[in-house]
């Protein structure tokens, strides 16, 4: 593993968000993730993320750059 996206720091960081971050912030680490190419972690992520705001509404530009593939 030699890629630094691969440090298990990194993506604990990306999984366990703080609970006061908005949904924004949330949305925005997501599409990060994806970018990057670490769908699996974006999905835990975006599961997270629904656990926490069920009923948020995502924006129809962020709402492709987060939703599971």
């Amino acid at each position: 593993m030699s890629e630094p996206d691969r440090d298990p720091a990194v993506s604990q960081r990306y999984r366990e968000l703080p609970r006061e971050e908005p949904p924004e912030a949330w949305l925005a680490r997501i599409a990060e993730l994806r970018r990057a190419g670490r769908h699996a972690e974006a999905d835990e992520s975006y599961a997270g993320f629904r656990r926490r705001y069920p009923d948020y509404r995502i924006a129809e530009a962020l709402r492709k750059q987060v939703l599971p593939r």
